[in-house]
């Protein structure tokens, strides 16, 4: 039950270092990847809604 919390944990941190990483406007093909990811984790979250909450 640990692992759902540290996994959501680094993924929030990832999302936030994507963020930073389009702010200053670094250089580099990782922050697409890091933008796919925040693409999936709405979809995931609106996901989750659509099947707990009955959106």
């Amino acid at each position: 039950m640990v692992a759902i919390p540290i996994g959501f944990a680094i993924y929030l941190t990832g999302v936030a270092l994507g963020i930073i990483a389009f702010i200053k406007k670094e250089k580099g093909f990782i922050k697409y990847i890091s933008l796919i990811s925040i693409s999936l984790g709405v979809l995931f979250v609106v996901f989750l809604f659509s099947i707990f909450g009955g959106i």
